[in-house]
């Protein structure tokens, strides 16, 4: 998952877009996820599924002030994780966003209407929960 992320982060950094194939490629970490390292019960993956699902809603009521491309990986992620990661990842993501927005716009780097690709907080989110967890945080 944390491949796929990185891969994610990057592109979406330098193209400000993430290809439909390469969240086409989300079904890999999702179906290694049924068999490598902790596993999430149908319910609380289908829970996970759900919070990128109310992103995607969130994407089309905003006009896409959320990208599609960000509430598809949390999908992926979400079910390959389980609601209890996607969760934490989620909040983790949103605070270093909000921490890297206000910096920008304290020093004039950004304003009201600047878009900042999401995929990299994510990606951070995902390693640093990784962590957490590691460290039985």
């Amino acid at each position: 998952m944390g491949i796929y992320l990185l891969v994610l982060a990057a592109d979406d950094m330098f193209k400000k877009s993430v290809p439909v194939a390469l969240l086409a490629a989300g079904a890999v970490p999702v179906v290694m996820s049924f068999f490598c390292g902790p596993r999430p019960s149908p319910t609380d993956r289908l829970l996970g599924l759900a919070v990128g699902l109310i992103l995607l809603l969130a994407a089309k009521l905003s006009k896409e002030m959320i990208g599609y491309g960000d509430a598809a990986v949390l999908c992926i992620t979400g079910t390959a994780t389980g609601l209890g990661m996607t969760a934490v990842i989620t909040a983790v993501s949103l605070f270093l966003l909000l921490a890297y927005s206000v910096t920008m716009l304290a020093k004039g780097r950004l304003n009201k209407k600047s878009r900042i690709p999401f995929l990299p907080f994510i990606f951070a989110g995902y390693v640093l929960t990784q962590f957490m967890r590691a460290g039985g945080v």
